[in-house]
């Protein structure tokens, strides 16, 4: 099971934290951890990116901004198919947010980013 050669592997190179894509990676990976009698944050921290699934711990995550890309980028799509004339690239930079919860030690949630 890919779970057991990653808890495997981070035991064997003294590894304390894990950052796991996604959020149902990490929830397996958590549950699987607490097979191994591993404690999720205390002996591995866990931080996932997405932030659209709950888990036991709750998961510190790293939460993209979904919602702001997805406007432009339907703008542009529409933009594009009405008027399909050569446009000049468009780049976008959305810093995603960290939400700090229990699977990192955090106690009450804390929202950090731009």
């Amino acid at each position: 099971m890919p779970y057991d050669t990653t808890l495997r592997s981070c035991r064997e190179a003294g590894a304390t934290a894990l950052f796991v894509h996604s959020d149902g990676e990490a929830v397996g990976l958590v549950e699987r951890a607490h097979e191994h009698g591993l404690a999720v944050p205390e002996d591995l921290a866990v931080i996932t990116y997405d932030d659209e699934v709950s888990a036991d711990p709750p998961l510190t995550a790293v939460r993209p901004q979904k919602h702001r890309l997805g406007v432009p980028a339907a703008e542009t799509a529409l933009a594009r198919a009405v008027e399909p004339v050569e446009r000049p690239l468009h780049r976008a930079e959305l810093w995603p947010n960290l939400i700090i919860r229990a699977s990192c030690g955090g106690i009450t949630p804390v929202v950090t980013g731009r």
